[in-house]
């Protein structure tokens, strides 16, 4: 089962309900939605891909499917732009 974690030197923070993750390597700081936010929040306690798709469904009223496609898709741009990694 596919877990991610953080890439060295992110540093992030919450405020008022929103993730702000700073990513000191590259000088650049990402501001997470609500959706990848909550993405953000399964993937810091551990939970895998699997797991994370189960919440979104049970979070947002949402087909499997289409839960599937956002979670991946989120935790994609996510690799890509070097703010985690599967482990």
């Amino acid at each position: 089962m596919t877990k991610y974690k953080l890439k060295r030197g992110i540093a992030y923070r919450e405020i008022a309900g929103n993730i702000y993750i700073v990513d000191s390597k590259n000088s650049l700081l990402h501001q997470l939605n609500e959706t990848a936010t909550f993405i953000w929040r399964c993937l810091l306690s551990g939970k895998n891909l699997e797991e994370i798709v189960h919440k979104v469904c049970l979070e947002y009223d949402v087909e499997p499917e289409i839960a599937r496609h956002d979670v991946e898709e989120i935790v994609t741009e996510m690799i890509n732009k070097g703010l985690v990694e599967e482990i």
